[in-house]
């Protein structure tokens, strides 16, 4: 109904997500899908959020490329991580609110 991998827009949202992530997953080497990808257009490379947002918060763990993203166990869900796009992954909704 509407739902799409989480976008993330400012360290509150971020710090919230985290929280949310870090009470269901406890086993360390995990990561978590949120929906910033990678987009290749004519030999230029831009991120974008699946639901078409625009970027205004990034919190990219220092030294990654930018293609696919994911929250890490290890940095307790709070960078973001390159991961391989293949991969499968827990992930996290967002929808819009409901009055």
């Amino acid at each position: 109904n509407g739902g799409h991998l989480v976008s993330i827009q400012s360290r509150e949202e971020g710090n919230f997500v985290a929280q949310l992530v870090s009470g269901f997953i406890q086993r360390p080497g995990i990561y978590v899908w949120i929906g910033l990808r990678d987009r290749r257009k004519e030999q230029q490379c831009t991120s974008e959020w699946n639901d078409g947002s625009k970027i205004i918060y990034v919190n990219w763990k220092e030294g990654e490329s930018k293609m696919c993203q994911g929250l890490a166990k290890w940095t307790d869900f709070h960078e973001w991580d390159n991961i391989n796009c293949a991969d499968r992954y827990r992930f996290v909704c967002k929808f819009p609110s409901q009055c």
